[in-house]
């Protein structure tokens, strides 16, 4: 009799231990996440950016929840370009847009039946809509935020046009919004 494996993957099996870890603590300390529920959102953080790395469609997005995993991994900036490299083989953006309109219910529906085709458990837990139903970051991976929403960038709300860069924005000379 044969069996038929059925286990799905998890985004913690895709990243070195320690750097596992290390990601984890940091949304912890620095993020806010909370510490009972850290392991998981950085493994669903993973799987996310996994699933991004070989999706071809309309750019995924993660859950409030699970943002706080992304932006924990991202900030390991040496480690996290290696392991873009060797998943992706590439550089996978990450493109936060607040008062941008955000994106909602559908695309985070959108982002989870991906994760699923890839072969990744999805922790509902940390999948929930935010109140508003809006989400404000995405993968930007070649794809144009505005193309994508609707919504134009150099007409975004919260100036009345153009780039608005905030702290902690790394410029390195490319329009991030073109």
């Amino acid at each position: 009799m044969s069996t038929i494996d059925t286990a799905k993957r998890t985004g913690r099996e895709l990243v070195d231990p320690k750097l596992f870890s290390s990601v984890a603590a940091f949304a912890v300390a620095e993020l806010g996440a909370p510490k009972q529920y850290a392991d998981r959102i950085v493994g669903q953080a993973v799987a996310f950016l996994a699933t991004v790395a070989q999706y071809d469609g309309p750019a995924l997005m993660p859950s409030a929840a699970v943002d706080k995993g992304v932006h924990a991994f991202y900030l390991h900036t040496a480690d996290a370009a290696a392991w873009f490299e060797k998943v992706a083989g590439r550089f996978i953006h990450h493109n936060p847009r607040p008062n941008a309109g955000g994106r909602g219910k559908a695309d985070l529906g959108r982002t989870i039946e991906a994760m699923e085709k890839a072969g990744f458990a999805v922790d509902l837990k940390f999948w929930a809509e935010t109140p508003d139903g809006l989400m404000q970051c995405d993968s930007d991976d070649g794809r144009p935020y505005g193309a994508v929403v609707g919504v134009d960038p150099d007409e975004s709300p919260d100036d009345g046009g153009g780039s608005n860069p905030q702290p902690g924005d790394s410029d390195d000379g490319r329009d991030y919004l073109a």
